[in-house]
């Protein structure tokens, strides 16, 4: 998936964790911060691995159009 879309889905998860956890005065409890807190964390991991898996595509492609030049050179 793209980066940016990628980021713009999990910004929205957490901005609706966030809300859920806020009490109706608005505060948020420090257990509830707690695992906003764990869930950023894991998000963050998500999108690094989201950007390396793209990083990795984009290597792929690379080798094997160089895989294909070499095999029209061979062929030539």
């Amino acid at each position: 998936m793209k980066r940016a879309k990628f980021e713009g889905r999990m910004n929205e998860i957490m901005l609706v964790a966030t809300k859920a956890a806020q009490n109706e005065d608005g505060t948020t409890d420090s257990r509830d911060m707690k695992v906003i807190g764990l869930m950023r964390e894991a998000l963050g991991y998500a999108m690094q691995m989201n950007y390396e898996i793209e990083c990795l595509k984009k290597e792929i492609k690379v080798l094997k159009k160089n895989q294909e030049e070499k095999r029209e050179e061979i062929g030539a």
